[in-house]
């Protein structure tokens, strides 16, 4: 018997997590190909060769997807053996295909690893200008950052970064850790993914000359000014998904939408193409405004209608939290991932 749509997407649903369930590769993806790219982003996650004549037959949204898993499929196909990940620059190690990355993700049970990095020292910077400090009057120790940047944390635990100077110095970075309440990423990992432009969504296809104009541009600079293609790669890396919206396309409804969504845990703004501020999701599921260059105290509460009025925003990146994938069969390090592809195909 013939399965409709919506029962095909269901069963693709259980070939793409279960790798025992067993389908046939050539009819099961010329069906998801008459369906469109919610059924050709599920097969994608099992193991699939590609004749010329399932090309031929991919629709023109989803060529440039297949061509990608093409890339990191051949990667996928070495990871039991030793794999120099730079013979392979344009494909993915941490593609999950049948369960399994090329690579294990880096994410470590260690918190301190986890929380301040690889070298240790997280905010605490080897370069002199990061250092504890001390208020001298009740003993109450904050994180001096750069030049006269502080961080404290208000009567709830929360995060709260102060900048002392003018401009939206790291105010991008400050947004994130406002949002996230951690430290999970540090100026370095932003400086890191800045000083590799060119992996980075919507760079990839620019051409050389095009890269290094991008790359000497925006995306990093000597004060921290970072590109929202940097600030949504290190939420990404760290298991987290994310949506660029632009202002003509936000409204009161939209915001509201999110602010219920349990998945939500808040946005980051940009005012006037230059500072970065972000909208954490508190108590009660209100919205708290988290503005570094605000020293009032405390962050105000704001609404949604507040949120989507807000005047010089532009750009909105919003973080969300998908939900966990416990598959017993696919190793711990590969479910972050794994869990990221779904919220990604339920929620084109």
């Amino acid at each position: 018997m013939l399965m409709n749509d919506e029962e095909f997407l269901r069963y693709l649903e259980d070939v793409a997590i279960d790798i025992d369930t067993p389908f046939d590769v050539e009819k099961d993806f010329e069906r998801a190909c008459e369906i469109g790219s919610q059924a050709i982003e599920l097969i994608l996650l099992r193991a699939i060769e590609f004749t010329d004549e399932m090309m031929q037959k991919i629709p023109e949204e989803s060529k440039r997807d297949v061509e990608q898993y093409k890339k990191d499929y051949e990667l996928w196909k070495l990871r039991s053996t030793e794999i120099d990940i730079d013979s392979y620059p344009e494909a993915d190690p941490y593609r999950i295909i049948d369960g399994e990355s090329a690579v294990q993700c880096t994410e470590s049970d260690d918190d301190s690893d986890s929380i301040w990095g690889d070298d240790g020292d997280g905010i605490w910077g080897d370069d002199g200008d990061d250092i504890w400090g001390d208020d001298g009057d009740d003993g109450e120790k904050f994180i001096i950052y750069g030049q006269g940047d502080e961080r404290k944390t208000d009567e709830n635990g929360r995060y709260r970064w102060y900048q002392r100077r003018a401009g939206s110095l790291y105010c991008g970075l400050y947004a994130i850790q406002h949002l996230l309440n951690d430290e999970r990423i540090t100026k370095q990992t932003l400086d890191a993914l800045s000083s590799n432009t060119t992996q980075l969504p919507g760079v990839m296809e620019a051409d050389v000359a095009e890269q290094k104009s991008i790359q000497s541009s925006d995306l990093e600079n000597m004060n921290g000014n970072y590109n929202v293609n940097v600030l949504s790669t290190a939420l990404n890396n760290i298991g987290y998904v994310t949506r660029v919206l632009y202002k003509l396309n936000v409204n009161v409804a939209l915001v509201e939408q999110f602010r219920t969504d349990p998945n939500v845990v808040g946005i980051i703004a940009n005012r006037g193409t230059a500072h970065w501020y972000a909208y954490r999701i508190i108590e009660q599921r209100q919205w708290q405004e988290c503005d570094s260059i605000n020293l009032n105290q405390p962050f105000p509460t704001v609404t949604s209608a507040a949120i989507a009025s807000a005047q010089r925003v532009d750009t909105l990146l919003v973080v969300i939290q998908p939900p966990a994938v416990n598959l017993a069969w696919v190793p711990q390090a590969n479910r972050m991932r794994l869990a990221q592809l779904f919220y990604e195909i339920q929620n084109p």
